[in-house]
């Protein structure tokens, strides 16, 4: 018996780089902390792009719940 899921969501971009404090204090973060970014915190993806290699995956509750899924359930099709 085969299970489907179906999902809907508003999709996201996960960012994920290795920065130093230096990068964090540029543009006033903090370690460990998330934020709602405002209009100071936009040059922050040009630098990441820039500078840091980062890594860009999607993400989102619905896409990280779609992802489980197909992990727990060892079939492909979610991406």
């Amino acid at each position: 018996m085969t299970t489907k899921l179906f999902c809907i969501g508003n999709p996201l971009l996960d960012i994920a780089a290795e920065v130093d404090q230096a990068f964090l204090d540029k543009y006033g973060v903090k370690l460990d902390n998330a934020i709602m970014a405002e209009e100071a915190h936009m040059p922050v993806f040009q630098d990441l792009k820039d500078n840091c290699k980062p890594l860009f995956v999607a993400g989102g509750a619905t896409q990280n719940t779609a992802r489980v899924a197909q992990w727990q359930g060892d079939e492909g099709g979610a991406g």
